[in-house]
């Protein structure tokens, strides 16, 4: 099997993608962009691995200086995504969301992204908005943050130009962190 290969997936020399194998599952709080990215996101504990060797910071840090954004495919449904230009293009980015959809891809932890999450997420949204008193107590994943190579995904609407904002406050607090140490 090619180093390009996914499963029986062989995609076009034209897609730039690396294999990911640290996803972080999220949850959006809110569409805030005046907030760090970890203050609009809940990350779901997944062990260690999102803290690996400062993977998580560095990914960011890569983010803030050179995401590309825009709209996917994921099995048919609209979806939204950012990427790192030095390891993803737009058609690759969609490509690897696609196999982490149809499991062609063994990762570190589940991600929690198929079919029968996106049901599960679009019930429990519904019955939230039917009764707002009732709040479901488990984390609702909604996004995902491929931590190793800076692709972020998710099929909740929202402006994905702001994620830029979000990446930016955050190096912004990693710096004032560093500084005042």
């Amino acid at each position: 099997m090619s180093n390009r290969s996914i499963g029986k997936f062989h995609p076009p020399e034209s897609f730039k993608f690396q294999k990911p194998r640290l996803v972080q599952r999220l949850r959006m709080l809110s569409n805030d962009n005046q907030v760090k990215f970890g203050d609009r996101f809940a990350f779901d504990y997944m062990g260690a691995s999102e803290f690996e060797q400062g993977l998580l910071g560095q990914c960011i840090r890569r983010m803030n200086s050179s995401c590309q954004v825009g709209q996917i495919m994921i099995s048919g449904r609209d979806g939204l995504a950012a990427w790192d230009p030095d390891y993803y293009n737009l058609e690759g980015a969609e490509f690897v969301i696609n196999r982490i959809w149809d499991d062609s891809l063994r990762l570190k932890e589940r991600a929690e992204f198929n079919q029968l999450s996106y049901d599960r997420w679009k019930r429990e949204v519904r019955e939230m908005r039917e009764n707002p008193l009732a709040r479901n107590l488990s984390f609702m994943t909604d996004s995902w943050f491929e931590i190793e190579y800076g692709l972020f995904w998710t099929w909740k609407k929202c402006n994905i130009n702001d994620i830029r904002l979000n990446f930016r406050k955050s190096v912004a607090y990693m710096d004032a962190k560093k500084e005042s140490a």
